[in-house]
């Protein structure tokens, strides 16, 4: 495996953390020249079907595609991923392979981004967005499977301040064609608004990530 993308955390560690760092990235919010790609397979329509009845959004002006980005990294002493970030966001560290990147200044569930290293957790995308799936599906309240692709999935859910949330979360594999494992995991997150950001985000970021492997 690279080493460019190696998890510095126990698997039982980022077993057991996996799911509340989504939760986390989803819920909270704290002090947004390439050239945008589509994410594989995925429609950058917003659902049809209405949101969950819940609490007002916070006024925030909506995150907007096409955003500048700079070189960036999480990780450290040759465990890193590196990847492109917003400029201007402001970095907080999760975790020894864990960030996510906010608005300095933001209300409360705005949007964020998050970036992890899932490779010490040896699992195949298929199996780590399944069980992502169903551990969401058992943690939060109104959830709803928007939309499934092979490497991605957007959810809805209510949050337990009584918000609606819009997550899209990102796997990317191993480049060797030989394995099919999961080593990087991207979350973009916050209200129906900022929906067309957060996939323009998501998609730029990724596709930083992949380049770098």
């Amino acid at each position: 495996m690279r080493g460019a993308v190696v998890g510095v955390v126990s698997v039982a560690a980022l077993a057991c953390g996996a799911v509340a760092g989504v939760l986390l990235s989803m819920a909270q919010a704290e002090p947004a020249d390439d050239v945008a790609a589509p994410v594989p397979a995925m429609s950058p329509s917003l659902p049809v079907d209405p949101a969950p009845l819940a609490r007002p959004d916070a006024d925030t002006p909506a995150l907007q595609p096409g955003l500048t980005y700079v070189d960036d990294m999480i990780g450290a002493n040759g465990f890193e991923v590196k990847l492109r970030s917003p400029e201007g966001w402001t970095k907080v560290i999760i975790g020894a392979a864990e960030a996510k990147w906010v608005v300095q200044g933001n209300r409360l569930n705005t949007f964020l981004l998050r970036v992890e290293s899932v490779e010490s957790q040896r699992q195949s995308v298929e199996r780590i967005k399944s069980e992502r799936i169903e551990d969401l599906r058992r943690l939060t309240k109104n959830f709803r499977l928007v939309q499934e692709t092979e490497t991605s999935i957007q959810i809805i859910y209510v949050d337990d301040n009584g918000l609606t949330k819009y997550g899209n979360v990102r796997w990317i594999d191993d480049p060797d064609p030989d394995s099919d494992q999961a080593v990087v995991e991207i979350a973009a997150n916050g209200r129906e608004r900022d929906q067309p950001g957060l996939l323009d985000l998501i998609t730029r970021v990724g596709s930083s990530v992949e380049a770098r492997l």
